[in-house]
């Protein structure tokens, strides 16, 4: 069993807009979640696929290549201009405490195209921290 504070990815994709069931259809899998919500000026969909209870261990290489590997070719629908909303990655939990080796997780994370960002939650903090993360060679 795979404990409940285990590091995860989130693949997020939410816009104004945002149709998800129609992501769902044109990706051909089925979101870890997804919602529509009514707001000021319109829709506000969300969709969103993550590896908590799908990838065991704290490899982030591991997390990406298993979406990667889940969204195959249609990783490519998440940068069409027909897609309404905003593609990302977060990367829940503490960076230190993910095993991080840069040149592989580089090679799955650039086989989405998409940015990662980690999000750490500090017990007691009224804040979210959030630190993003830019691959480049090294």
């Amino acid at each position: 069993m795979i404990p409940a504070d285990a590091p995860f990815i989130l693949l997020e994709v939410a816009g104004p807009d945002l149709d998800p069931d129609g992501l769902t259809r044109r990706l051909g899998i089925a979101p870890t979640w997804a919602s529509e919500l009514p707001g000021p000026l319109a829709m506000w969909g969300s969709w969103a696929l993550a590896t908590r209870d799908q990838v065991r261990g704290n490899r982030l290489a591991d997390h990406l290549r298993w979406l990667a590997d889940r969204l195959g070719a249609g990783a490519e629908i998440l940068h069409e201009d027909g897609v309404v909303g905003r593609a990302r990655l977060l990367a829940q939990g503490v960076p230190d405490n993910w095993d991080r080796d840069v040149g592989v997780d580089e090679v799955q994370r650039a086989r989405l195209g998409l940015p990662l960002s980690f999000v750490v939650f500090v017990k007691g903090e009224t804040q979210i921290q959030v630190e993003h993360v830019e691959f480049r060679d090294p």
